[in-house]
């Protein structure tokens, strides 16, 4: 009996896993469009948060069986359980209302930290080199459609079966791409190659996200400051070879500057066009 438990809890939490990981890659692509894309009068995101809540209560109530999971299961449903108590605290002294889908809505970030036990009964992705050049493509790819949109057929699609169509904001730009090149470096182990990816990617998405977003800017900076020490620490960023990577670094930072405000090139680039499209870059920031 136990042996049959722990086999359909091995199985749900496989498929629980995969369908996590769809998830999160078709959103890592489409953003909020996909996200609120409808399917039986219910949004993706919508479903996928219930999910979460049902992972939840189960890290809460039920006892898992399986010897991998004990020792974190224990220490986990103990601080689930008081996250769910002070939902239920906060619930009733607003006077919130538990058969409306509203309240738990507004509560997302409660279900969602059960993702911490998912996460740790998943197996380990294992990268490889075609893996790792299809996520550099999907970056890429998504500050291109940020600028430049997606086709008018997708765009006209997400407007059909969505809630709305929105382009990437610069939270999302952000997230995607800090976990985009922690894993790329983690993979090439900060060597000479990710470097050079690196800094290709600072090129364009720096001036993108600073003028999407302050704070996510903020953010992206401190996570550049980290990994540049690592490759100082390696030996390799401080070279010879480094030179023409700042070149390159300089020429994508001015045309993703340049494109960041106007979404096209004008039709002369002077001296005088990049000077100001730095400075409307900074003095928008500093409004916003």
């Amino acid at each position: 009996m136990i042996s049959n438990y722990i086999k359909l809890e091995k199985i749900s939490l496989k498929i629980l896993s995969a369908l996590f990981i769809l998830y999160m890659f078709f959103a890592f692509i489409f953003s909020r469009s996909f996200v609120g894309i409808y399917i039986f009068n219910v949004r993706i995101g919508e479903f996928f948060i219930g999910l979460s809540f049902i992972l939840f209560l189960y890290v809460i109530f039920f006892n898992s069986k399986n010897t991998q999971l004990i020792y974190f299961d224990q220490k986990f449903r103990l601080i689930n359980f008081f996250i769910f108590l002070s939902f239920l605290i906060v619930a009733y002294v607003s006077d919130s209302n538990f058969y409306s889908t509203y309240t738990y809505k507004t509560s997302t970030y409660v279900w969602t930290f059960s993702l911490f036990f998912l996460g740790a009964y998943s197996k380990k992705l294992r990268l490889n080199l075609k893996l790792v050049v299809l996520i550099e493509v999907i970056l890429l790819s998504i500050f291109f459609t940020s600028i430049y949109d997606f086709p008018n057929s997708l765009i006209q699609f997400f407007t059909n079966y969505s809630d709305k169509y929105e382009p990437h904001k610069g939270s999302d730009l952000a997230i995607f791409f800090l976990l985009t090149n922690l894993l790329i470096n983690n993979f090439f182990r900060h060597n000479r190659t990710s470097l050079n990816i690196f800094i290709v990617n600072l090129g364009f998405f720096l001036p993108l996200i600073l003028y999407r977003s302050r704070g996510a800017f903020i953010g992206v900076m401190i996570f550049v400051v980290y990994q540049l020490n690592i490759f100082l620490k390696n030996k390799i960023l401080i070279s010879k070879k480094t030179v023409p990577l700042l070149i390159l670094f300089f020429t994508i930072a001015t045309y993703s500057t340049l494109v960041s405000q106007v979404k096209d090139f004008p039709e002369e680039i002077s001296a005088e066009v990049i000077s100001n499209s730095y400075a409307s870059l900074g003095e928008y920031r500093l409004q916003h």
